[in-house]
């Protein structure tokens, strides 16, 4: 589910659109059954908000700290 939501994602970017995945959604299964209208017949295991995103907006300039790629990986010849 993880590579088909990245595939998405990153097709969307390249059509100049933001995406944001939800797993929260999976903790709420029939309150969104109930506003979209889905089958109890189906399992919910995420969400993806997609939209065009405004980059001058705050919330969309705030950065969480990573590790550098050699801090958590190992190269080999």
């Amino acid at each position: 589910m993880g590579m088909f939501l990245q595939s998405i994602m990153l097709a969307a970017r390249e059509h100049g659109l933001g995406s944001c995945p939800q797993a929260s959604t999976s903790d709420y299964p029939e309150l969104v059954r109930k506003e979209l209208g889905v089958s109890g017949q189906l399992s919910l295991i995420c969400g993806l908000a997609l939209g065009y995103p405004d980059n001058n907006d705050s919330i969309n300039q705030y950065r969480t700290n990573r590790e550098e790629v050699n801090g958590f990986s190992m190269w080999f010849d």
